[in-house]
């Protein structure tokens, strides 16, 4: 009988980070890690579990359209986004992504781009536009306690996410919980479910989809939204 594996309690952490984006210093001091209550069992040799889920390689073709529920406003809007290629930002790689949306985000935003990090899909950089006009641009950096990717049940990390824009900095432990089927306007797809915590919450589910290779369902709590793929 294998052992069962118990969540990382929290632990309070104190340092000093320098990240170095374009020439320009950031420097950041992550403060905490915060863990989930319980524990689960490590998943058995060849169960569905014990599946590992790949960085994807996204194409030039790439696209895909959602269904972005709003429940701070109780509104419904169709996003488009579309893989556009790959770049560089301060020497490392990014993909580049354009977002479009209708009606427009508060009746002003109606596309976005977003550079995401190559080894971590996510955000370093997004770009908030109504039409060719730039309205607000944000810049984050998120360091790991761990590669985020590849993907598998039981696997943690910290997540430190620096808000350079905003002068602030969170600090989650994600842990990718169980594998689900979830049912989607585009259909059913098998997918592992990610939990972003913090002091001891949940405060994101993401399911990541390896058939379209990006996520088919995010439940935002902490800004109500709701996220369901359209079409791919």
């Amino acid at each position: 009988m294998k052992k069962k594996k118990a969540p990382t309690a929290a632990i309070a952490i104190a340092a000093i980070v320098l990240v170095v984006i374009g020439g320009i210093s950031y420097y950041f001091l992550v403060i905490e890690k915060e863990g989930p209550p319980g524990e689960g069992p490590t998943p058995e040799e060849g169960a569905p579990e014990a599946r590992i889920f790949e960085l994807p390689n996204w194409e030039a073709a790439a696209g895909w359209s959602f269904n972005l529920f709003s429940e701070l406003e109780n509104k419904a809007y169709a996003m488009t986004v579309d893989f556009i290629g790959e770049s560089t930002l301060g020497g490392e790689a990014y993909y580049q992504l354009n977002y479009s949306f209708n009606p427009p985000i508060g009746d002003l935003v109606t596309n976005s781009k977003a550079w995401l990090k190559k080894d971590t899909l996510m955000p370093t950089k997004v770009q908030y536009l109504q039409g060719d006009n730039l309205l607000t641009e944000s810049i984050a950096i998120y360091t790991f306690s761990e590669n985020m990717w590849p993907l598998r049940v039981d696997k943690e990390f910290t997540l430190i996410e620096n808000r350079v824009s905003e002068g602030t900095v969170l600090s989650y432990l994600v842990r990718v919980e169980t594998i689900e089927n979830v049912t989607t306007p585009a259909g059913v797809f098998e997918c592992p479910k990610i939990v972003y915590y913090r002091n001891n919450t949940a405060t994101k589910n993401e399911w990541y989809s390896p058939q379209i290779k990006w996520y088919v369902k995010t439940e935002d709590k902490q800004f109500k939204q709701t996220i369901e793929l359209q079409s791919y």
